[in-house]
């Protein structure tokens, strides 16, 4: 299953003032983006635990932060794909996105401990010490 968070805009008409902010943070054009909001489609997609995860990591808490102050018009989405092809998209609100990407945190830290445990960098799990660089 292959996991990514998605943006998308808030509305499916947007203003100059909108396209500028979204323009800021995507490649899209201006007309792609207007086309991503009368769609309904992702502007941005951030793929968690592969490609540029755990990098990705603080630009989702920058566009949150964003979307929170009103700076930008978009929706998060936590979205999955599953190994049949089904999708499941589920759309959050700035609470719950957070929690979320704290949940994700965790488990990348996790995963970074077994990992040194394995190739014998600790002795146990009590010797990890959590940093975003094992992440």
């Amino acid at each position: 299953m292959s996991m990514y968070l998605a943006f998308k805009p808030s509305q499916s008409q947007l203003t100059a003032a909108q396209i500028a902010a979204l323009r800021r943070i995507s490649a899209c054009s201006i007309q792609a983006l207007r086309q991503h909001a009368v769609d309904g489609t992702s502007v941005l997609e951030i793929p968690v635990f592969n490609g540029d995860w755990p990098a990705g990591r603080p630009t989702v808490l920058a566009l949150l932060d964003g979307i929170e102050a009103g700076r930008l018009p978009l929706t998060v989405h936590d979205v999955r794909v599953c190994p049949d092809g089904a999708v499941e998209d589920e759309q959050l609100d700035i609470a719950t996105a957070r929690d979320r990407l704290d949940t994700l945190q965790s488990i990348a830290h996790e995963q970074a401990m077994h990992a040194q445990l394995e190739r014998g960098a600790i002795a146990s799990p009590e010797d990890y010490m959590a940093t975003d660089d094992d992440v």
